[in-house]
């Protein structure tokens, strides 16, 4: 009775070997797995219809995983994905832009009170430059204070051309004067909130370790 068991066993082993060493020429070793909508596990050596538009897994004759191939992507995601890949590269634009940026502050100044001379400098040439418009601007006032007592012997009368000419291009040459220094103005507000920048981002490169103290 012991030698039939033994020889039913060895029957059996040489059946269930004969799928793996003895395949066609041609058939597939390769077996498709995926979950269908019931969540039922399907396998096949040809992947399932219902494994179309799903994540399945692709298993070696021995069973052994050989690779998961994930579900097609829905137009949802693919533009998630987009969208994502397209945020990262305009932050990896910014960040390099920053870099750029930093390193030529660094290159620029060569510590904090280099930035202080450097805008004291500005601001001096542009209070030169006003001190220079408004230069003539005593003579102009003189010249308009004239004109006005020379103005009041014609009350009541018609004013000579020549003296409205006169009165007109000096009231014209201040107007000038004070839009030319208000421009300058601008420019020294500009001058120091430029300067502010390059100071407070100094500061944090200096935090940083990226500048040498």
């Amino acid at each position: 009775m012991a030698c039939v068991r033994s020889l039913t066993r060895v029957l059996l082993a040489l059946v269930l070997a004969v799928p793996l060493q003895g395949l066609p020429q041609g058939a597939s070793s390769t077996l498709f797995c995926c979950e269908n909508t019931e969540g039922r596990r399907i396998c096949a050596d040809v992947l399932p219809l219902e494994c179309y538009g799903r994540e399945y897994r692709e298993l070696g004759s021995n069973g052994v995983l050989r690779r998961v191939v994930p579900a097609p992507l829905s137009r949802e995601e693919i533009a998630r994905r987009e969208a994502e890949a397209q945020r990262k590269e305009e932050a990896a634009a910014r960040q390099a832009k920053q870099d750029r940026a930093d390193q030529l502050l660094i290159e620029t100044y060569r510590d904090l009170e280099d930035i202080d001379r450097r805008e004291a400098q500005a601001l001096l040439l542009i209070d030169r430059a006003v001190a220079g418009i408004r230069s003539n601007v005593e003579q102009l006032l003189a010249q308009r204070k004239r004109y006005e007592e020379e103005a009041e012997f014609y009350q009541g009368r018609p004013m000579p051309n020549e003296l409205k000419q006169g009165m007109a291009s000096v009231e014209s040459e201040l107007e000038s004067i004070e839009s030319a220094v208000a421009a300058r103005e601008a420019e020294k507000e500009a001058i120091r909130a430029h300067f502010a920048a390059d100071r407070a981002r100094y500061v944090e490169l200096v935090r940083a370790g990226r500048v040498a103290r």
